[in-house]
This record gives structure tokens, C-alpha cells and sequence, in this order.
């Protein structure tokens, strides 16, 4: 449903059942709230908040596409220039951070500050030439070492990642304070393209989090519509209208029953 579907529903049951008039901004606050808890049952089921970094790579494009979440994929281009540092599980290996660290090569940061909740696919340019805009996709290892493992019994290492410029990575991080605030994941990946290589850009696809719904903006739900309904209960239950939830689950269904009609 559009964001003044959403809208219209929302006054309309909670006028149903008596409750107050909600202000724009707090109907937008409900709204996102309950999006986002959608979103991490999806993305995280069964698993506590301090535990999602743990699964960061643990999905598909596939998944998204199947579990309604595909609105959120985003491709993010980095500049090869912005790939930060070293890391030191495999001489020679680059590194691209992402979270609060504030440099060059967080992908959060080309997202306008938007969280990345996952990591989906990796590519490196195809050759070391300037302005290479043309990527392979790397393989995913759960750690650089795993590479080495696997690739090194058939041939050198080096030799498996130079030709056609195959390239392999690992979500790895850094620990930060007990809080976490100054917690870094980074993409490690094998072997990098050379900084002077101006003009060619690393791509990373990865699952983010959504624009934010505005009533006063017209942006609706990112998420796909068979949760839009589901996505309307729960605002009503964060609005404090969820004393009677089956009369609000009954009225929020022929609501969606009515539009489907109208809609035919």
C-alpha cells in the first residue's frame, strides 16, 4: 500500500476503536519502528541484537528476493583509493571498513550514513588498468586463511587470484569498547587492485537499511506489500491501540480486504 494508504488506515481504525489523534511525526515514528522490527525477524530470526554481526554474511540475493527485503539491496561503488589499510591475516591483503569509523572506505558513509545490515556479494575490477569499471565477483571464505587452505593444494595462491583477477574475502572486525562504540567490520579481501589505479571502483551489494517512511514526504514502506498489513498492526499496537488486538487485527484485515477489491 502507498504511504497514504498507510496513512488513511491508520486514522481510520484507530478512529474505529476511539483512540486520540496521532500527530504526522508520531505516526511516522510508529511506522519506522514497526518496519524495522519486520526487517531484523527477517534478516535475524531467532537471534538477539548483540548477536546480528555474527550472521552479516549468512544470506543471498536470493533470500531477499524470497523473504520480501529485495527494496533494500543496494550496490555501493568505492573508489579503489578507498580501500583503508592492510590486513595482516594475509600479507599483501586490503581491507574496506564499514560502521563508526569515519573513514574513506566505510560503505556506510556512501550510503549517507544508512546501516548495513548485510553483506551479499563482493567484486573486485577485472583487470589493474585506470578506469576499470568492470568487476568479478570474489568468492566468499569465511576467513582469508580459508583461501589459502583450499586454493593453496592446487596451485600458489597467487598464481589462482592473478589470473582474471579471482579475488577471494572474509568479513572479519575489529573489537572496540565494552560498549561496542568503537566496534569496526571490514571487508579483508586478496589481492587488492593497486591504489594508483585511478578511476576504478570496487563494488559491494549489500542488504541496508531503509529510507525512513514520511507521511509529509510521500515515501512509503521499502519493504514488499505482503507486510504492509502486518506492518499497520504493529504501528497500531506502538500507538497504544492494542487493547482489543483482535478487533484491530479484524478491522485491519477488511481494510486490506476493501483495497484488494477496489484494486480488482
Amino acid at each position: 500500500m502507498t504511504i497514504a494508504e498507510l496513512n488513511s488506515r491508520f486514522d481510520l481504525i484507530c478512529d474505529r476503536v476511539g483512540s486520540p489523534y496521532f500527530e504526522i511525526t508520531e505516526k511516522n515514528n510508529f511506522f519506522n519502528t514497526a518496519q524495522k522490527s519486520i526487517i531484523e525477524e527477517i534478516l535475524f530470526p531467532k537471534k538477539k541484537v548483540l548477536a546480528q554481526d555474527l550472521d552479516i554474511t549468512d544470506y543471498s540475493k536470493e533470500d531477499a528476493y524470497s523473504q520480501g527485503i529485495a527494496g533494500l539491496i543496494r550496490v555501493i561503488s568505492i573508489p579503489v583509493s578507498g580501500a583503508t589499510g592492510t590486513a595482516s591475516i594475509v600479507t599483501g591483503a586490503s581491507q574496506i571498513n564499514f560502521g563508526p569509523s569515519g573513514t574513506l572506505g566505510t560503505l556506510e558513509n556512501f550510503l549517507s550514513g544508512r546501516k548495513v545490515y548485510r553483506v551479499l556479494n563482493f567484486y573486485v575490477p577485472d583487470t589493474l588498468a585506470t578506469g576499470v569499471t568492470s568487476y568479478n565477483a570474489a568468492t566468499r571464505m569465511k576467513t582469508l586463511y580459508g583461501g589459502l587452505s583450499v586454493y593453496g593444494k592446487l596451485r600458489t595462491f597467487n598464481a589462482f587470484l592473478t589470473e582474471g583477477r579471482t579475488a577471494v574475502y572474509a568479513i572479519n572486525g575489529t573489537a572496540g569498547t565494552p560498549s561496542g562504540t568503537n566496534s569496526i567490520n571490514r571487508i579483508e579481501f586478496f589481492p587488492p587492485v593497486a591504489s594508483g589505479s585511478t578511476g576504478s571502483y570496487y563494488a559491494v551489494e549489500v542488504i541496508a537499511s531503509p529510507e525512513l517512511i514520511n507521511i509529509t514526504n510521500n515515501i512509503g514502506p521499502s519493504i514488499d506489500e505482503s507486510f504492509h498489513n502486518e506492518l499497520l498492526f504493529r504501528s497500531l499496537q506502538l500507538a497504544g491501540v492494542s487493547s482489543r488486538d483482535s478487533e484491530l487485527a479484524a478491522a485491519a484485515e477488511q481494510q486490506q480486504q476493501q483495497q484488494q477489491v477496489a484494486n480488482a
